[in-house]
């Protein structure tokens, strides 16, 4: 192996995630990039293009386990209490199934506590109970920083209408259709739209 070495600059990623590399030591120059360096071949340099972990790596269980940790640390009561319901419910699902979760089955379950709340803003405005309300909104709002990003009008609107063409290309009608596009519309939104108002347009539309 030559004394010479390659190097690799990557000014976005700390040392820690290249650490992976094959064979590769790293150091950080006086501009903070970090740099990875390989021995190399006497007959010449080649750049070695290996897969680098990055922080979409990081599963969504361990991500709320993370923040889960912050909150405890920034005594943030609210938000802890927000979170540790959230992992009791993935846990007790993992407990039932016999099974790790997945991030789809997490998001479902992410779904379902928001629904859950939704439902408890409107009991408890109906009822005037506006701090209550509110409680339940910042819980919502906890919740949805782990959910994907929610489908814009226009991308839900498309959505519903390929798949109501899909349906009627099928020659599926009536209640039937309603099924069919529903499932369709949940495969393609799921955690980025509320399933509940998707239904209600849905039903309009058909």
């Amino acid at each position: 192996m030559s004394a010479k070495a390659c190097r690799y600059a990557h000014p976005a990623q700390p040392a820690q995630y290249l650490s992976r590399l094959c064979g590769a030591f790293h150091k950080t120059d006086t501009r903070g990039v970090t740099l990875a360096y390989f021995p190399i071949p006497r007959s010449g340099c080649r750049l070695r293009h290996e897969p680098v972990s990055t922080m979409t790596d990081i599963s969504l269980k361990e991500r709320i386990s993370s923040a889960v940790k912050d909150a405890m640390r920034a005594r943030a009561s609210e938000r802890l209490g927000t979170l540790r319901l959230l992992q009791a419910a993935i846990k007790q699902k993992e407990v039932d199934e016999r099974r790790e979760l997945s991030d789809a089955d997490i998001t479902a379950i992410l779904e379902k506590q928001v629904k859950q709340r939704r439902e408890s803003v409107a009991a408890y405005e109906q009822a005037g109970r506006t701090e209550t309300a509110a409680q339940e909104r910042a819980e919502i709002t906890v919740l949805q920083e782990f959910m994907p990003q929610a489908a814009s009008p226009e991308e839900v609107s498309a959505a519903i209408d390929a798949a109501i063409a899909a349906a009627t290309a099928q020659g599926i009608s009536g209640a039937p259709a309603m099924g069919v596009i529903m499932a369709e519309l949940k495969q393609k939104l799921a955690g980025r739209a509320d399933m509940g108002a998707l239904s209600k347009d849905v039903k309009a539309r058909l």
